[in-house]
């Protein structure tokens, strides 16, 4: 169908609703088109954007939020290039421009979002094990992950539903044994520290391989505002370091949730099919249950260290009026 054809049929349904739920506050909200598939950013896929874009200038007011596929193929060649990975961020401002110039506030979510398109079954109906030049369900997926996520978020998008939970080969659960992968624990640690809102940050001078983004902390309040500073370092060989925040209330610590590989060094600990938090392995515990997440306490004095490839999450309290967005 055209974008027109598609955004007349989600009126034609918003109106199915009306008729069924009148003005009931469980009237299901619309989201879509959902369509398949970006892989990169610019011309390429410049005409995806704005089918979007006619998309929700055709279906107007009845739309909750746009949503799109992405899967930009990640191997253990480019996941740990700034640029390949900035692929991500890029497509998240070509997605949000293209709606704003249609509506200054409809939501913009990644619909379906995975690290590698190949969900497809092999011989006999059995889904691959993802290894060796592709990472999804390795270490190296929970880095694109965390830095995807922190991206979208960024750029504006107000959800992100990965592509899946469990049945492909890009799944947060190994699809063969169903233990977690890193990918699942990078989202357990996301969901203690990482609140709702998005903040501006500028990445460290002089460290291309540090990444650095910032949220208002999952339990930031009015009373004790908080920031989670999310710090990822590409450099598979040397510790990346990050001055405390000015922000900082005097004499605080961070509560520090630091991932890294299960047990591998270099490059290649991008395919370990095991992560760590604070050092510790994270597993399922003797009953099969999944343990809870808990932090380390950080030192701020000496600035902020993430390990060769770590995935680091620092909650830092602020000081009085430091963080006003976070003082709700």
């Amino acid at each position: 169908m055209t974008a027109a054809e598609q955004g007349a049929a989600f009126v034609a349904l918003s109106a199915v609703l009306d008729d069924v739920y009148g003005a009931a506050a469980d009237r299901p909200r619309l989201v879509g088109p959902d369509t398949h598939s970006f892989h990169d950013a610019g011309s390429a896929t410049a005409k995806v954007v704005l089918y979007l874009q006619d998309f929700a200038r055709a279906a107007g007011p009845v739309l909750h939020a746009v949503t799109h596929h992405e899967y930009i193929e990640i191997t253990a060649d480019n996941v740990l290039d700034p640029k390949f990975l900035d692929l991500s961020a890029a497509i998240a401002r070509d997605m949000v421009a293209a709606v704003r110039a249609v509506s200054p506030t409809l939501g913009v979510w990644a619909g379906e979002i995975g690290p590698h398109n190949g969900g497809t079954y092999g011989p006999g109906g059995v889904v691959p094990d993802c290894s060796g030049n592709h990472v999804c369900g390795r270490y190296g997926s929970a880095i694109w992950y965390a830095d995807s996520m922190a991206a979208k978020a960024a750029a504006g998008y107000e959800a992100y539903n990965r592509q899946d939970a469990v049945g492909a080969d890009y799944g947060l659960l190994n699809s063969t044994t169903l233990l977690p992968t890193p990918d699942y624990w990078l989202l357990r640690v996301w969901s203690a520290a990482v609140g709702a809102r998005a903040l501006a940050v500028a990445a460290p001078a002089g460290a291309p391989s540090l990444r650095a983004y910032a949220f208002c902390a999952r339990n930031s309040s009015a009373a004790a505002p908080a920031v989670a500073l999310l710090l990822i370092n590409l450099n598979a060989a040397a510790p990346a370091c990050a001055a405390a925040p000015a922000w900082a209330a005097a004499g605080a610590r961070a509560a520090a949730y630091v991932l890294t590989p299960g047990g591998g060094a270099g490059a290649a600990a991008v395919t370990d099919a095991g992560a760590r938090l604070n050092g510790a392995p994270l597993a399922l515990d003797a009953a099969g249950r999944v343990p809870p997440v808990a932090p380390a306490s950080a030192v701020l004095d000496g600035g902020l260290v993430v390990p060769p490839l770590g995935v680091a999450f620092f909650v830092v309290p602020a000081a009085p009026g430091a963080a006003p967005a976070c003082e709700v």
